[in-house]
């Protein structure tokens, strides 16, 4: 190999590498819809004092047994964009205080807009938990969270509940709709406390929603070992063929000179033959 060949080789051989690693990112891959992905939409703990840290229940919810007839819908139609996550905490075991986010991915922003209109009126309005005997006592905005609305409820005692306040909160960001609802016995969390949950999801969703998706992408084993394989032969090739081509072909070349210095000799003697003088001509010594 020469000097001035290797460069030119070594350039090649960078060149395949870069192409292959293009095709592999291209074609060698799988790609499935996971659902658990949702979780990345809810926060892992409320943050609030009142509440465990960790979630009692946190689970995908089937699209099909949502509350919101568009996102029912969507469920059916555009099952791979859209999904519902929900997470409960609890209180300490002597109280009665809770705390549930239910977070419903939308396909587009306009399906999300009008999933946020419906949330608004199944969970804000004076008989939105009418059979939960909830009485609406006023709404409210939330502070740090863009759109945002809620409602405070009270609750009142009965034989199989302690009585108490709800707070109600929907809001979006982008193709995510946030339904919050907090329960509290007495002295128990606050609305301030509703707000901060709300506050936190929707910082959470700034930083995970741009872009999201269910889909997730994997590299499969065996057809990687046969590309990686396979590349690395090619880059052999490119450094070492050139190479093994150039000595048989020397050797060729070596083995035709060879071949035609034996037959110059050997038309040189027959030509010397046939000018020679006869042995029978020649006097005798």
């Amino acid at each position: 190999m020469t000097m001035r060949a290797f460069p030119l080789r070594a350039a090649v051989a960078v060149l395949v590498v870069v192409l292959a690693a293009l095709g592999y990112a291209l074609f060698v891959k799988q790609t499935r819809y996971d659902t658990a992905r949702l979780s990345e939409l809810v926060i892992e703990h409320p943050g609030v004092k009142g509440l465990k840290p960790k979630a009692a229940q946190a689970q995908v919810v089937p699209t099909a047994s949502s509350t919101y007839p568009t996102v029912k819908q969507l469920g059916l139609s555009d099952a791979n964009g859209t999904g519902s996550f929900a997470a409960t905490w609890q209180g300490p075991s002597s109280t009665h205080d809770g705390a549930t986010v239910l977070a419903d991915l939308l396909p587009t922003d306009a399906a999300a807009g009008k999933v946020r209109t419906e949330a608004a009126k199944a969970d804000l309005g004076a008989g939105s938990f009418s059979s939960a005997k909830f009485t609406l006592r006023s709404h409210f905005g939330v502070a740090g969270v863009p759109g945002a609305a809620g409602s405070a409820y009270s609750v009142p005692e009965s034989s199989t509940s302690t009585g108490g306040d709800a707070y109600t909160i929907v809001s979006r960001f982008d193709r995510v709709v946030v339904s919050e609802l907090v329960e509290s016995a007495a002295n128990g969390l606050t609305q301030a406390d509703a707000v901060s949950i709300a506050r936190s999801e929707y910082s959470l969703l700034q930083q995970v929603e741009p872009g999201f998706t269910m889909q997730v992408t994997t590299r499969p084993f065996r057809p990687s070992i046969i590309y990686g394989a396979v590349t690395l032969a090619l880059v052999a090739l490119v450094l070492v063929l050139p190479g093994i081509v150039r000595r048989r072909r020397a050797a060729r070349h070596l083995r035709q000179a060879e071949r035609a210095r034996y037959q110059y000799r050997a038309r040189g003697r027959r030509a010397v033959r046939r000018h020679r003088t006869p042995d029978w001509s020649r006097p005798r010594r």
